[in-house]
């Protein structure tokens, strides 16, 4: 099964009120992430939305459903938080975003790594030189990965 099965099954239950189902195959979509994959995106957003649908009906159900959205995030973060626009306004979803600027740290996380690791091709420094290059983005990558 893939993520639009599972995004399927969970709209079937949720047009038959099964909403703790659908929460489940919501939750199961959204841990398929990948980059640019519409259904677990739609999953995340239709479990946020029913989240506000249960407040009124079912406030327990609600916080479940919250605690599933929560795992299904903090579940695909891995060196920045993908959905990361969902969380903003939710207070109860708030999964390390307050000091989290994102792709920009984790691309700029990459480039400290790529010149860490590239510095000893070139032979025109001296070993001190690629030495202290190498140290200084090996702490940046750090700070870049600590950042994202």
């Amino acid at each position: 099964m893939n993520a639009a099965r599972h995004y399927h099954l969970a709209t079937e239950y949720r047009a038959a009120e099964f909403y703790s189902l659908a929460a489940r195959e919501y939750q199961t979509a959204i841990g398929f992430y990948a980059p640019c994959n519409a259904y677990s995106r739609s999953a995340a957003e239709n479990m946020l939305d029913l989240v506000g649908e249960l407040e009124n009906k079912d406030p327990d159900l609600a916080r479940d459903v919250t605690d599933r959205l929560k795992r299904a995030l903090a579940g695909i973060r891995s060196l920045y938080q993908p959905y990361s626009d969902l969380l903003h306004g939710q207070p109860t979803l708030q999964i390390r975003t307050d000091n989290d600027p994102g792709m920009i740290a984790y691309v700029l996380s990459l480039v400290f790594a790529l010149i860490t690791l590239s510095i000893w091709r070139f032979s025109r420094f001296s070993v001190l030189n690629r030495s202290v290059i190498s140290l200084v983005s090996c702490i940046l990558w750090a700070l870049c990965l600590y950042l994202s």
